[in-house]
């Protein structure tokens, strides 16, 4: 019996032991485990929000070594989680209502017993708003986004951008460029005891307050981390940065899906090359300007042929002429920016001079002719044309407007000023629709809300079976809304008056009014882009 008892107590105490001993190797209580605080507060989103974080709610996942967390959080402050050591993504939604506001990524490398402080910096996807981001500012390098002060501490990690472009505001997941250093700091009393920036892969790339972007940082989750002994705060965020386009030769050249800045103006290189596109990438014109000179029989005719969803032409001017002669079977579109957009353009000045003509009588035809673009199904906002549309048509239907010829399904245009003439001209009986509009010909789209025509001639020339004329557009699915015209010279009748006519749009208080979300005041930027030069809203670059 005795011998039976000692085998019993000596199974229990090895039992007890191999326990121990497992309990040590596994973290037991979570000795091992760290915390993870996810700050989402006012400088997660962009300066020029108009929505507060108290506004939204958010919805957390993170995507690490033992799986999938998901967290929510209603309004602005801190979100917790117990999670094991090692590399962590962030991925934060956050909602206004029902629909989505803003989202934003990070990375966190988590240490074992620490707590871990990570602000997401978030980008605006919701309507008029989108695009928006933290701004690095100009010149001398100004503060690019901060994360949030730490329990316990009074500072914040802040990161300023060298050698800002022309003042343009860009964003911590925006347009810098290869060869900018970052430069992180902490702005409360204490003292880091060192830093250290992470790639996505939790590789070190840096051990030092600095890093200097490369072209091997494209499209890539850093984050900087401040080490404070017990705690360490980071700041997680992207690093995009654009390829610099100096020269005529580099633009020209440029691969049609890459991601650009122009650095410099580009002349015209005498008969401008009308085979750009589709485009397929993202160009920032920085308030550069390209003067173009396109003369040529392209069924798709502009500075790019297309713009692919998806794409994105921003902080443009463009000067010169877009010519386009046809003769045979083919329907036709052209525009300064583009000849068909199905992506997004915007803040964008067009001085460019747009005409079709087609000189053979054919059925089943048309001409489409607009200041940006001769077809729309994607976005077009913010944008400004003076000159002049002309087309002359022996095709079935000519649409001509200010800023496009025709806005398609799913097309959506806002905040657009539209100043020149528009002329129609037919050379043919065959030609039985005719729509001239000053903001679009025609308007079988999403939106066409905020928009203002003034000055100049809406002409449509007789000799045409069936015509439209209208001061902003004809034929609109939904209203069209918040628009003005005057001062027009018309030749025929009015058409199609859709929407509601207001207050003429001088002075400034009349602008500010209807393009709040979009009216800088003093210090305009790239998400709030117009300002007032006495007579008329200009852009931030004019």
């Amino acid at each position: 019996m005795q011998k039976v008892i000692g085998k019993i107590r000596f199974l229990a105490f090895t039992l007890m032991v191999i326990l121990v001993l497992f309990a040590s190797c596994s973290g037991g209580a979570g000795a091992e485990n760290a915390t993870i605080s996810i700050n989402l507060v006012k400088g997660s989103l962009p300066d020029k929000s108009s929505v507060s974080p108290d506004q939204l709610r958010h919805v957390i996942e993170l995507s690490g070594p033992t799986g999938i967390q998901t967290l929510t959080l209603s309004g602005s402050g801190t979100a917790k989680a117990t999670v094991a050591p090692g590399l962590w993504r962030i991925d934060v939604e956050a909602y206004l209502g029902d629909e989505l506001y803003a989202k934003g990524s990070a990375t966190a490398d988590v240490k074992a017993g620490r707590n871990t402080n990570v602000t997401v910096f978030m980008t605006v996807v919701w309507g008029g708003e989108a695009g928006g981001g933290i701004g690095t500012g100009g010149g001398g390098g100004n503060p690019a986004g901060s994360g949030p002060v730490s329990p316990g501490f009074t500072g914040s990690i802040v990161i300023t951008a060298s050698g800002g472009i022309n003042g343009d505001e860009k964003s911590l997941s925006g347009s810098w460029i290869e060869g900018q250093t970052l430069t992180a700091a902490y702005s409360g009393p204490e003292t880091p005891t060192g830093w250290i920036w992470y790639d996505d892969s939790a590789a070190v790339i840096s051990s030092i307050n600095t890093y200097t972007i490369t072209a091997a940082d494209r499209g890539k989750l850093y984050s900087v981390e401040a080490d404070f002994g017990s705690t360490t705060i980071q700041l997680g965020f992207d690093i995009h940065p654009w390829v610099p386009l100096n020269s005529p030769a580099a633009f020209y050249s440029m691969i049609l899906s890459g991601e650009y800045i122009l650095t410099c103006d580009i002349p015209s290189p005498g008969i401008t090359p009308n085979n750009m596109g589709p485009f397929t990438g993202k160009l920032d014109g920085n308030g550069k300007k390209i003067f173009i000179n396109i003369n040529e029989g392209g069924q798709n005719s502009g500075l790019f042929a297309s713009i692919s969803l998806g794409s994105e032409i921003k902080n443009l001017i463009l000067e010169g002429q877009v010519v386009t002669t046809m003769g045979g079977a083919a329907t036709n579109y052209a525009g300064s920016v583009a000849g068909q957009n199905n992506g997004t353009i915007r803040n964008v000045i067009s001085k460019v001079d747009v005409s079709i003509s087609n000189n053979v009588t054919i059925a089943g035809t048309s001409e489409n002719a607009g200041g940006i673009a001769g077809i729309n199904t994607g976005t077009i906002t913010n944008c400004f044309h003076d000159a002049n549309i002309t087309t002359i048509g022996s095709v079935e239907i000519v649409r001509a407007g200010g800023i496009v010829g025709f806005n398609d399904t799913g097309g959506n245009i806002s905040y657009c000023l539209s100043m020149g003439d528009i002329t129609s001209t037919n050379n043919s009986a065959l030609t039985y629709d005719r729509f001239v509009g000053g903001i679009a010909g025609n308007h079988a789209g999403n939106s066409i809300n905020n928009n203002v025509v003034t000055g100049g001639v809406l002409d449509i020339q007789s000799g045409f079976p069936s015509w439209s004329l209208g001061p902003i557009a004809n034929g609109s699915p939904v209203p069209i809304t918040n628009y003005h015209y005057d001062t027009i010279t018309y030749t025929k009748s009015l058409a199609n008056t859709d929407g509601t006519s207001v207050t003429p749009p001088t002075p400034e208080s009349w602008w500010q009014g209807i393009w709040t979300s979009v009216w800088a005041g003093t210090t305009p930027t790239e998400t709030r882009p117009w300002v007032w030069d006495g007579s008329r809203p200009k852009l931030w670059f004019e």
